[in-house]
């Protein structure tokens, strides 16, 4: 179940990124999606 706190760990990231401005991070999981 570790994998499953490390996503929501990610998801919090993914906002604090978005307030700071720093959308480098969202873009590339973004990224790792579209090729799966």
């Amino acid at each position: 179940m570790i994998w499953f706190v490390e996503k929501e760990e990610r998801k919090k990231e993914r906002k604090e990124g978005r307030k700071k401005g720093k959308n480098i991070f969202y873009r590339g999981r973004q990224q790792q999606q579209k090729q799966q």
